[in-house]
């Protein structure tokens, strides 16, 4: 047999296997190619739920800022409206104050005039019964 021809049987009787062996790779790729796809499937479902759980997070992040506002600008209009009126209650305050005074002084004043009055009354009694006195002394002369 010439080298060439040996080769060529060799080759033909490892053929078999070589065949064999690559429809075994080619199987086993088809397998991971479709274990692949769904792989790849479950990864854009999981993208297009993690899109739409983050659509949803800033819609809420969006509403509870929304809902925040009412109540900071509540608190804000309580705050200026007790501030309002703390300010008028400090100036009702210092009026009643003056008022105070003013009527302190008054009574003061009444007093004075009272005590001024009273004996007025007292020296008018008094000189009033030293008349009737000296009218009654005269009837009985």
């Amino acid at each position: 047999m010439l080298p060439a021809m040996a080769d060529s049987q060799d080759l033909n009787a490892e053929l078999p296997f070589i065949e064999e062996s690559t429809g075994d790779h080619a199987g086993k790729h088809e397998i991971h190619l479709k274990e692949i796809e769904i792989v790849d499937s479950k990864l854009q479902d999981i993208n297009t739920t993690v899109s739409g759980e983050k659509i949803n997070r800033e819609k809420l992040i969006t509403s509870l800022e929304e809902q925040l506002q009412t109540p900071e600008k509540q608190v804000t209009d309580t705050a200026k409206k007790q501030c309002q009126q703390l300010d008028n209650m400090e100036l009702t305050q210092k009026k009643l104050s003056r008022l105070d005074s003013r009527i302190d002084s008054l009574e003061g004043a009444i007093g004075e005039s009272r005590g001024k009055h009273d004996k007025l009354v007292a020296n008018g009694k008094t000189t009033r019964d030293g008349h009737h006195a000296t009218i009654g002394e005269r009837l009985n002369f």
